[in-house]
């Protein structure tokens, strides 16, 4: 099989990368914008895509064939301005049409728990709304796969964190806004769930061999259902945080954030425990974990 994988350099594209190069009967291409992955194996090959320039990726899937394209390339976190979220979406597109012009028929792509979600402060909730440039972006670039001719997997991770993962991006980002009277991480009604990132690597690669590529969205969490009070009171319990007073937290109930298409299309499918996956990132954001 051969698969191009897009921001490969990126938190979830790489880790993807690294746990789908362990197969040798898989071969993957992956694009990069900035740095190149360290990660070396005989079955990876990496090609500089800036941006997703049209005229890169026309010359890139003309010269060669993909039985998969997974696509991770988008740039900046959901809070990023509508102006690159609309550039996002427009790239995703157009490589979304050359790839199926050139004969590409499988896709496997990335939503987010947060779309069609907007903040309302004054009532303190979450609310169903178009008005969410991020949430309406990805919305569209759904609607858009779903009018295409491919055969597409849609995955809506929740709060994706991991080894590699920057110090300043969401897992750090949970704690500061936990402790804020305004985040909307507090919100009563928004039970978070957190997604390991080598967890959902490990799903991909499981999807890709042992099920035929076809329309399905999987809403995509730990399985633990562990709630945002839970998961600090797990990183304080690991590094021995003081600096922080959690017991402000709006106590949340728990959940499970798999839908049925995970759980009846893996049976077997597993999640690592959340505290094996605190120790993992943590230690490798430099933190000295209590094992």
């Amino acid at each position: 099989m051969n698969i191009l994988v897009t921001g490969s350099s990126g938190f979830l594209g790489k880790s993807i990368l690294e746990r789908l190069s362990f197969n040798k009967n898989i071969r993957i291409t992956g694009t990069y914008r900035k740095e190149k992955p360290n990660v070396i194996k005989e079955n990876l090959n990496y090609l500089y895509l800036p941006d997703l320039e049209e005229s890169l990726v026309t010359e890139i899937l003309k010269s060669q064939s993909f039985d998969l394209l997974i696509h991770c390339a988008w740039e900046g976190l959901p809070d990023r301005s509508p102006e690159i979220t609309k550039q996002n979406l427009e790239k995703s597109k157009m490589l979304f049409n050359v790839y199926l012009k050139h004969g590409g028929k499988n896709l496997i792509a990335f939503g987010s728990s947060l779309e069609n979600l907007i903040l309302n402060p004054s009532k303190r909730t979450l609310i169903k709304s178009d008005d969410y440039f991020f949430g309406r972006y990805k919305a569209e670039l759904l609607r858009f796969l779903k009018n295409s001719k491919a055969n597409f997997i849609w995955i809506k991770p929740y709060f994706l964190y991991g080894k590699n993962q920057h110090k300043f991006s969401l897992l750090n980002m949970a704690i500061e806004n936990l402790c804020s009277d305004i985040s909307w991480m507090r919100d009563p009604c928004l039970v978070n769930d957190f997604t390991y990132i080598e967890d959902l690597s490990e799903f991909i690669y499981e999807l890709i061999n042992d099920s035929k590529i076809e329309m399905k969205e999987f809403d995509f969490g730990t399985g633990i259902g562990i709630s945002n009070k839970d998961f600090v009171n797990e990183i304080r319990g690991l590094i021995g945080l003081k600096k922080y007073e959690f017991d402000c937290l709006i106590p949340t109930n728990r959940f499970v954030a798999n839908n049925e298409n995970v759980l009846l299309s893996f049976p077997n499918y597993r999640f690592r425990n959340i505290q094996v996956g605190l120790q993992n990132t943590l230690s490798s954001l430099g933190f000295s974990c209590k094992l």
